[in-house]
């Protein structure tokens, strides 16, 4: 699909504020004005529209810098007071088109979104353009994810940086991407494949730490030493079983729970009285003391 037309609207007195046509081959946004900056057209205002007509998630970026948090509030309040919106016109041919859509776009808070005049919410907006754009009926790889591929791409240097081109992406949405635009694979046995290799990396780490724990280094080793803790249990059990016999333990479990009861009524009753007689010793040591005392009969 190519940008036939942009066209920015006043919709309170509904007046077209800015049209430009584009044309095959290169389309160069250039400030024609006499000015020492050249800076005072709005060609980044400009990239910011076509940016929001693709579905771009935040239209108050039209008036704010995330970079340096600040914002333009006479934009804004134009932005606001008329109502603007922007109207793009795409199609398979500049010359003769065949197939063509009205996008539609109101740039202020809670402005609606139309695709050739019906009203739809923004994700629905994206998803049509999914389909309008690319063909593509699912909801991965996205619209958003496959129009960056084209849009704004800054190739510096001979390497691969160019390639990302979408923020905080890990290297399985970039192949769902690519291998999409390109027809290498199907979307979804990319999305099964990293769900299996995320499932991979987990077992993998878990082997590592059963190994580092264990001691053991293959997996051989391993069975080896399951196999010496069966056996090892079985030897146990067995110089158990001759020492006592597990079912008459079972038939005397209740037996056994009365006589642990009652040895522990006779150490309190026996703690008590080993209480008492340290009591009695004490009191006897007392009497014997005061008994050898004499009286003095001068003093008397």
């Amino acid at each position: 699909m190519l940008i036939r037309k942009l066209r920015i609207l006043n919709t309170i007195e509904e007046t077209t504020i800015r049209e430009v046509d584009f044309h095959m081959g290169a389309n160069f946004v250039i400030d024609l004005e006499e000015s020492e900056k050249h800076n005072k057209v709005g060609k980044t205002t400009f990239l910011k529209l076509i940016d929001v007509a693709l579905g771009a998630k935040d239209r108050d970026f039209i008036y704010s810098d995330p970079e340096t948090n600040s914002i333009v509030p006479q934009l804004e309040h134009f932005l606001t007071s008329n109502k603007v919106a922007i109207e793009m016109n795409i199609c398979d041919n500049l010359e003769s088109p065949k197939i063509s859509h009205l996008l539609y776009v109101e740039l202020f808070k809670k402005g609606k979104y139309r695709i050739d005049g019906e009203i739809i919410n923004q994700s629905a907006y994206r998803e049509n353009l999914n389909e309008i754009f690319f063909k593509n009926g699912r909801k991965a790889p996205s619209f958003r994810q496959l129009i960056n591929s084209f849009v704004r791409i800054s190739m510096s240097g001979d390497n691969n940086t160019f390639l990302r081109n979408i923020p905080h992406a890990s290297k399985s949405i970039y192949r769902g991407v690519y291998n999409y635009l390109f027809s290498i694979s199907d979307p979804a046995i990319d999305m099964e494949r990293n769900e299996l290799k995320k499932e991979l990396t987990a077992t993998e780490n878990a082997e590592k730490q059963y190994k580092r724990i264990q001691g053991a280094q293959t997996s051989e080793e391993i069975a080896q030493i399951i196999t010496a803790l069966k056996n090892e249990r079985k030897a146990l059990q067995k110089k158990l079983d001759d020492i006592v016999s597990s079912d008459d333990f079972k038939k005397n479990r209740e037996k056994i729970s009365e006589v642990r009861k009652e040895y522990a009524e006779l150490t309190n009753a026996l703690s008590n009285v080993e209480y008492k007689r340290k009591k009695n010793k004490q009191m006897i040591n007392e009497v014997e003391n005061q008994s050898k005392h004499k009286v003095d009969a001068d003093l008397t």
